[in-house]
């Protein structure tokens, strides 16, 4: 049988509890940050042209973005409030149930983004000279995509938990 989760949050003082929540979550997001500027310093480098497209990704990327980050606060809430109610068990489905709707949700998100990238580049107002290179970068970004995201609601699922630090150390760390 597994181990009861214990609500650790609800002990000590609330400013030592929000330093040892947002410092690692601090560092995390340093490290993600700094990865999309020395993409985009790269890509600079290889002409005007790949800019260009990776400027017009910008838009879809966060909004796949925003849709983890939402997912991610429901599931942190709904696990913080059944762990404060003692029901680990409850905990760790929601957890586990979080991270396949994200699977799900983020996979069908990312079909259709692929299926419609070329009017939706249109839309966007990107150059038709643009889309091979738009689709060469969200090709992969689209596949890829539910493989950040459902990570990002595991990490919100530690947060609640308590494992900031976990949390923080495995927004940073990188795998290579």
């Amino acid at each position: 049988m597994a181990e009861p989760l214990q609500a650790t949050l609800t002990e000590g003082r609330v400013s030592t509890q929000l330093k040892s929540l947002a410092l690692p979550l601090v560092w995390g997001l340093m490290a993600t940050m700094s990865l999309n500027a020395i993409e985009t310093f790269f890509i600079a480098q290889l002409g005007r042209e790949p800019l260009a497209a990776l400027s017009f990704t910008f838009p879809i990327i966060m909004v796949l973005t925003s849709l983890a980050i939402g997912l991610g606060a429901g599931t942190s809430s709904a696990v913080a409030r059944a762990i404060g109610e003692g029901d680990s068990s409850k905990a760790r489905r929601l957890a586990t149930d979080a991270m396949s709707l994200t699977f799900i949700i983020s996979a069908s998100v990312c079909l259709l983004g692929w299926l419609t990238l070329e009017p939706l580049f249109l839309l966007l107002g990107a150059p038709s000279e643009l889309i091979p290179l738009i689709r060469s970068y969200m090709s992969i970004w689209y596949f890829s995509a539910p493989c950040l995201m459902v990570p990002m609601v595991c990490l919100s699922a530690l947060r609640a938990m308590g494992m900031s630090q976990v949390q923080g150390y495995l927004m940073g760390e990188q795998p290579w």
